[in-house]
């Protein structure tokens, strides 16, 4: 896994992608951020350490979702559309999470947003990333074999199974951050103080 990020981010056109992207994210991000009326987002980001105490973070569901469209998506071939659109919308997210904490808080927000990605996208982009890394070569692979001079067999059953794996891992977080995440956030508050 640690080669398929390293061979990736070495690539000279995905690094430019990369940074397309996140420009692209935080201009839009940043327009949305002026644009749209974030007065209750602001109430409850004042109240933070309140909401941190009696709410659970629950992206169950959510990921649920997300990780069927972006792999029945992947698996029919619209993968190179859906994939990219989900990494803006993720990085656009990201930003305005930001521009939200600065916002209020200022150098602290900047900090305390950073753990708060950290903790609650991080671990998962890194986890559907791999996933989407093994649908999308599983999907080349199936359609070379489909093709008569294509005589390599390739074990379909294994990448499955990492597939399966990774998903699992994913839900096991978001179990993780179930318990625990409201808890860790709640410590860190001392940053916004």
């Amino acid at each position: 896994m640690n080669h398929s990020i390293i061979r990736i981010l070495k690539n000279p056109k995905y690094q430019k992608f990369l940074i397309f992207t996140c420009i692209l994210s935080l201009i839009i991000s940043f327009l949305i951020f002026k644009k749209v009326d974030h007065s209750l987002l602001t109430n409850d980001l004042n109240n933070l350490s309140l909401l941190l105490k009696n709410n659970h973070l629950n992206y169950f569901i959510l990921h649920f979702l997300i990780i069927t469209f972006l792999s029945l998506t992947s698996l029919i071939g619209l993968g190179i559309i859906t994939i990219p659109l989900y990494l803006i919308f993720e990085e656009i997210c990201i930003f305005y999470n930001i521009f939200s904490f600065i916002s209020i808080y200022h150098l602290k927000g900047f900090i305390f947003s950073c753990f708060f990605n950290l903790l609650t996208k991080g671990i998962y982009l890194l986890l559907l990333f791999f996933i989407l890394l093994k649908i999308v070569a599983l999907t080349k692979i199936f359609l070379n074999n489909l093709s008569k001079s294509s005589k390599i067999k390739y074990p379909y059953s294994l990448t499955f199974k990492k597939i399966i794996f990774l998903i699992l891992l994913i839900f096991l977080y978001d179990l993780f951050l179930y318990f625990f995440g409201s808890l860790i956030l709640s410590k860190l508050i001392f940053i916004l103080n």
